[in-house]
């Protein structure tokens, strides 16, 4: 039955580790904006203005 089985015991078979997943600022921060993003929104602008010298 489903309810007897434990959710959070490990079950024995190895996985990879998970990659690592960046937070949407930091994202930004990394990737810069996309024409998608408002430009009005402060964290965008700020990223928009990072990413004018790199390329």
């Amino acid at each position: 039955m489903a309810s007897e089985i434990a959710v959070n015991e490990p079950s024995g078979e190895s996985s990879a580790p998970h990659p690592t997943i960046l937070s949407p600022l930091a994202a930004l921060r990394t990737h810069g904006p996309t024409p998608l993003h408002r430009r009005s929104f402060a964290p965008v602008a700020q990223a928009d203005l990072l990413m004018d010298g790199v390329g």
